[in-house]
């Protein structure tokens, strides 16, 4: 064990309040014991066993960091951060889910939904740095996950564009920004990963950097330092949105879900969303019980460990929204959106900020990841993938299986 693990060991209470607080943990957990369960961590980063509770517990965290907030030493998401890695020492791997959000891993979900979303298309980004002596206004960084859902991101480059900007897309190709390595525990690899992303952006000397995954923000916005002004999509959306042709959207009475990314991380806040969202003609906003700084959670990152438990919480947030009368629930994340298209079928339509300014400009980009994850025929799915799949060199079986498995995580029904 490190200094650093020893120092957060003696630290911590074992009060057990990161548990009780975490929607997360708190929603699976096989024993009410929180304390019981924190001391049983801390005991393996002593050198004791690691049990398999403990190791659900671990693999199962989202990273997120908000425990900290509660943790009365502010420690919580270290301590977690700490045995990921003590588990990794010891040979044991993450959960095999989380292997879908790896960039190298061949049949990752993004680039499985990308052979259907993108079929008999050119990708419209780039994952290599530009020509010697190339500049341009604005860098969309992507990241890996646009592979999954291109809309969102054709879409904003799209809007760019149309407010007067030279803009380039950058993702995919095993651009990332480190967070699907270290979610594995691959810290090395994260590092790498987002210094490889950080000289590419930095090789078309942009004027700005417009990154859509708040995630991406905070992992490299400080590395690319002040050459280039770094804007989350919602703040320079706003900031730039007089420079578009809007047209009025009558009836569009929606409601938003917010990130959890001002809670945990700073990053953002509750505030921009909501002014995009009312500065678009026709769009009425309403509250839902639950919101800003005191909204529910999506489930994040462990709606493809535990989806069984998480299932509940997105259930629980699209009735928050029905109960609104809105029509529509809008998320400025496309984690969070991915975590309920699939289940929005009976509630209400959920969307992303980006398709909905796209909308009001008149930019409509087909959604093929919504139209996807919300079939109930999953037979004709994996029949049309499967021929799709063989086309580009994946083993059909395997390739189509975990396909298949990723549907059942996020789709209107479990089966």
């Amino acid at each position: 064990m490190s200094t650093k693990s020893s120092n957060l060991t003696k630290q911590c209470l074992a009060c057990g309040l990161c548990i009780d607080r975490c929607p997360i943990l708190s929603s699976f957990t096989s024993t009410p014991d929180s304390p019981k369960l924190v001391a049983d961590i801390i005991d393996m980063l002593d050198g004791g066993p690691s049990t398999s509770v403990t190791k659900e517990i671990v693999w199962t965290c989202m990273a997120c960091g908000q425990c900290r907030q509660w943790c009365p030493e502010s420690i919580a998401p270290d301590i977690f951060s700490a045995a990921r890695r003590e588990l990794i020492r010891r040979g044991s791997a993450p959960v095999e889910k989380l292997s879908f959000w790896l960039p190298d891993f061949p049949y990752r979900f993004s680039s499985l939904f990308s052979i259907l979303t993108l079929a008999g298309t050119t990708m419209p980004w780039h994952s290599t740095p530009a020509p010697q002596g190339f500049t341009i206004d604005i860098v969309l960084y992507l990241g890996c996950y646009v592979l999954a859902i291109p809309a969102i991101a054709i879409t904003m480059t799209k809007l760019i564009e149309k407010m007067g900007f030279s803009v380039v897309a950058i993702g995919g190709g095993g651009l990332c920004c480190g967070a699907g390595y270290a979610l594995n525990g691959k810290y090395n690899a994260a590092q790498q990963a987002a210094q490889r992303s950080v000289e590419v952006i930095k090789s078309f000397k942009p004027k700005a950097v417009v990154f859509e995954c708040a995630s991406c923000y905070g992992a490299l916005n400080q590395r690319l330092g002040s050459a280039s002004k770094c804007y989350l999509h919602t703040d320079f959306l706003l900031e730039n949105l007089k420079r578009l042709p809007l047209r009025e959207l009558p009836g569009y009475n929606v409601t938003y879900h917010d990130t959890c990314d001002p809670r945990r991380s700073g990053i953002g806040n509750y505030e921009v969303p909501r002014q995009l969202l009312k500065s678009l003609p026709g769009i009425s906003l309403v509250e839902m019980e639950h919101h800003s700084e005191n909204s529910l959670c999506c489930g994040g990152l462990a709606n493809t460990t535990n989806p069984t438990a998480t299932r509940k919480l997105r259930m629980k947030r699209l009735e928050g929204a029905v109960n609104t009368g809105a029509r529509i629930m809008v998320t400025s994340c496309r984690s969070c959106y991915g975590a309920f298209v699939g289940l929005a079928p009976g509630y209400l339509q959920v969307t992303h900020d980006v398709l909905l300014v796209g909308e009001s400009v008149g930019i409509t980009v087909p959604e093929l990841f919504r139209e996807i994850i919300q079939s109930r025929n999953l037979s004709k799915i994996k029949d049309d993938a499967s021929t799709a799949f063989a086309a580009h060199g994946f083993d059909v079986d395997t390739a189509a299986g975990y396909l298949i498995k990723y549907l059942q995580l996020y789709r209107t029904s479990p089966a």
